[in-house]
């Protein structure tokens, strides 16, 4: 069974147009893309809070997880985050990456609910 029904997944697929993709990077402190010979494969951004950074928009195209590409693009958030002040992180998790952001170092804070879709809050 999969962890999000089909509504939920277009729900999420329809803030990925061309122009919800502009609009959401007009609003993120920092925005990185993973290109794999010239194709994007992995995107991840950040929204400074004051000292808290929040993960936003982190994705890897299902066909190249696995392959560090997640943790690459973690790390660049890591490295760029102290220009911004942050010094401690949050993420509102999908359920298949609870155990992605535990190898980053996260802990789970508490289950969220938005209508019948569930995100695991964790921070680090």
């Amino acid at each position: 069974m999969p962890d999000y029904g089909p509504a939920n997944i277009q729900r999420v697929a329809s803030h990925f147009t061309e122009s919800g993709v502009h609009s959401m990077i007009d609003r993120f402190d920092i925005c990185l893309v993973a290109e794999l010979d010239g194709c994007v494969i992995g995107t991840a951004s950040l929204v400074a809070e004051g000292n808290v950074g929040r993960v936003r928009a982190f994705f890897v195209d299902p066909v190249h997880q696995g392959c560090g590409a997640g943790a690459a693009l973690y790390r660049s958030l890591r490295q760029a985050a102290p220009d911004l002040g942050v010094t401690r992180f949050s993420v509102r998790s999908s359920l298949f990456a609870v155990q992605f952001y535990k190898k980053m170092g996260f802990v789970e804070v508490q289950e969220l609910w938005h209508g019948d879709e569930r995100t695991v809050e964790m921070r680090n």
